[in-house]
């Protein structure tokens, strides 16, 4: 069995990816792959992630839906481009041993409906964290958070190409505001009501098949939001020395077309 040494500059479930801008200088981590195993990758849709195999070699790459993504490889670096949402496979061969192998490209778009979970099959928590050297503005800080804004239930459209973003919050009306994400900064701007909320946003895995009343189709793609709070707090507490405050949430995508699984097919996405 061949197995594929990876440095990798981009998320999936089983090695880490993280897009970048071709401006910023990437950070690669030496990972491994074994293609055999018809691995997968999420990027997010309209992205630009590498990676490079460590192995020397002749290859060769291209993807079975161009519409999804498309594959490029210049010596042992490929690169893969992603343009809609969906999913499709990488076909890697090497040409010097005629063996190819397959790996799943899921390109994930915010553009539908999302949920705010609590908790997602005890798997996935929300959380506070807050770092600084006054412990007693620490506590108090994860205590307000953790009471008022950890778990909001809100439920969010996002709506393509006019950048709105229609938000439901428990026992309010629907509100309507503008959104705006940077697929390789991974960052969603969301403004409404007069306020402005930045999130850095993190594929995750899929949680584990439920089949009930609220997750019919499951497991469906889930996100882990990171809100930074930090400046807010420094400039309230300036004495507290706060060097990091956040809250880090989960949204559930619940359109059909977002569903990872179904009884009538399985990915390894």
């Amino acid at each position: 069995m061949k197995v594929f040494f990876i440095i990798v500059s981009v998320v999936s479930s089983l090695f880490l990816f993280a897009c970048c801008s071709e401006k910023e200088e990437l950070i690669l981590n030496k990972m491994e792959l074994n293609l055999k195993n018809n691995d997968s990758i999420r990027l997010w849709c309209k992205s630009i992630c590498s990676f490079e195999a460590l192995e020397k070699g002749d290859y060769s790459v291209e993807t079975e839906n161009s519409s999804i993504a498309k594959a490029s490889v210049y010596g042992k670096t490929f690169t893969v481009r992603t343009f809609l949402p969906g999913k499709t496979n990488i076909v890697i061969s090497n040409n010097e041993t005629g063996e190819k192998k397959y790996l799943k490209c899921i390109s994930v778009s915010l553009t539908g409906y999302w949920r705010e979970e609590s908790e997602l099959s005890r798997i996935y928590k929300n959380s506070v964290m807050v770092v600084a050297n006054d412990k007693s503005i620490s506590e108090k800080i994860k205590t307000e958070l953790e009471a008022v804004h950890l778990n909001r239930g809100y439920e969010y459209r996002f709506v393509e190409g006019t950048n709105e973003v229609w938000i439901t919050i428990p026992l309010q009306e629907k509100i309507k505001g503008v959104y705006y994400f940077d697929p390789e900064q991974q960052l969603l701007t969301i403004t409404y009501n007069g306020q402005r909320e930045t999130y850095v946003c993190d594929i995750q895995p899929p949680y584990p098949y439920i089949h009930n009343l609220y997750a019919p189709y499951a497991p469906r793609f889930i996100l882990a939001i990171k809100q930074n709070l930090t400046e807010k707090y420094i400039e309230q507490y300036p004495n507290a020395d706060i060097t990091d405050v956040y809250i880090i949430r989960h949204i559930i995508a619940l359109g059909k077309w977002w569903i990872a699984e179904t009884n009538n097919e399985k990915t390894d996405g």
